[in-house]
């Protein structure tokens, strides 16, 4: 109520309720603002309330989520890494078997295909600095083949008038001629890497003209034993090197 001026509380029993009296006895009605702040906390209390149940069902949903991701992790992972470890297996046994042993005329080879592409050369031979009647030359087919000839010339004043002028193709073509044939070895080495058994590219071997090897690793279609071939692959590949080692000389010092 309000007395003499001055609003009273409103007395118990009212419910929030005052009635104001003024001065002229007009009587008005007002909600208490202790009930007004009574309801805005229950209001708050109820929406957050609401809020954790809100909540608490999200964090349950996420723990859930997750604990099925890691069960899901556990089956899965052991099968994967054994399916893994034989996918790397059997790409390695493929390489292995893929890719034959290098040996020595490998990186001659390298060397001399780097060089002539260096200088431009096609074609190079030289005199065999141990057997004075004795040449060697090469062909040039870049990224495919490097064929290598040695043979005894019966004249070699003729083959040494050619390598003065620098025509090594005349020389590669007179070592391939018939008066050479009995003391020719040709090597045509496919991808110009050295010879290799059993590679992608087959190397082949041709001595005195006709007999013919190739290094494929199969020994017995060409009517050799195991131990038969793999001594010839040896010998063959030193050759071979030698002939290498003297036109990489014969390069660098042209």
């Amino acid at each position: 109520m309000k007395k003499d001026g001055v609003l009273q509380p409103p007395p118990d029993g009212t419910n929030g309720i005052a009635v104001v009296y003024s001065g002229q006895g007009q009587r008005s009605c007002w909600r208490d603002l202790r009930g007004r702040d009574n309801e805005n906390q229950r209001h708050e209390e109820k929406n957050r309330r609401k809020e954790q149940s809100a909540c608490s069902r999200c964090l349950s949903s996420a723990i859930l989520l997750e604990v099925r991701v890691m069960k899901s992790a556990l089956r899965v992972s052991p099968l994967w890494a054994i399916g893994l470890a034989i996918g790397l297996v059997v790409v390695l046994a493929a390489r292995v078997q893929g890719s034959p042993p290098e040996r020595a005329s490998s990186a001659i080879a390298g060397d001399v295909t780097t060089l002539m592409g260096d200088r431009h050369l096609d074609a190079i031979a030289a005199q065999d600095p141990e057997q004075p009647d004795r040449f060697v030359a090469a062909l040039l087919i870049p990224n495919s083949q490097l064929l290598v000839v040695s043979a005894t010339y019966p004249n070699p004043g003729e083959l040494q008038a050619q390598l003065a002028q620098k025509n090594y193709r005349d020389v590669y073509a007179a070592l391939q001629q018939p008066v050479a044939q009995q003391t020719r070895i040709f090597f045509i080495d496919a991808g110009c890497d050295g010879l290799r058994s059993g590679g992608d590219a087959v190397d082949i071997m041709y001595e005195k003209g006709t007999q013919q090897t190739l290094f494929d690793g199969r020994w017995k279609p060409q009517g050799l034993t195991e131990a038969a071939y793999t001594k010839k692959v040896e010998s063959a590949d030193h050759d071979y090197s030698r002939l290498l080692s003297i036109l990489v000389a014969s390069i660098k010092g042209a």
